[in-house]
């Protein structure tokens, strides 16, 4: 049968974590390793009880090795998903990270790796949590 014309489902559903503090820096850190046959990342969403605003950038690594290559960088404000007063912010934002599927998904390659960092470093004693929703096919 000629490849491509059955439709392909997520075979799991995963949920990634990340924590992000002061020592981390402006290190890209791991957050999703896809499987050997890609996955599909649905959300990635970021809560910080930081008292100063910073931006993050996500990364994707071809492969699991080599140059972390940019995909964009989004804006989390203080306090962002701590308090009800500022929501949680969501990185997978279609205005900030282009190149997107058309749901707002995004889609990872075999063995790729999605990586989140601060531009800025995390405030001492403070914290980012990065919650990725992915499935590997």
């Amino acid at each position: 049968m000629p490849a491509g014309t059955i439709p392909i489902f997520t075979a799991s559903v995963e949920t990634a974590v990340q924590d992000i503090v002061n020592a981390d820096s402006t290190t890209p850190q791991t957050l999703i390793t896809a499987g050997a046959n890609g996955a599909r990342v649905v959300a990635v969403t970021a809560t910080t009880d930081d008292t100063a605003a910073i931006d993050y950038s996500l990364y994707v690594q071809r492969d699991g090795a080599g140059v972390n290559f940019l995909l964009g960088t989004v804006s989390v404000p203080a306090g962002a998903g701590n308090t009800s007063a500022v929501a949680a912010v969501d990185l997978l934002d279609p205005a900030k990270i282009k190149g997107l599927d058309l749901d707002g998904t995004l889609i990872l390659g075999g063995t790729d790796v999605l990586k989140v960092a601060a531009r800025t470093a995390v405030t001492a004693a403070k914290t980012t949590y990065v919650v990725g929703l992915y499935g590997d096919y």
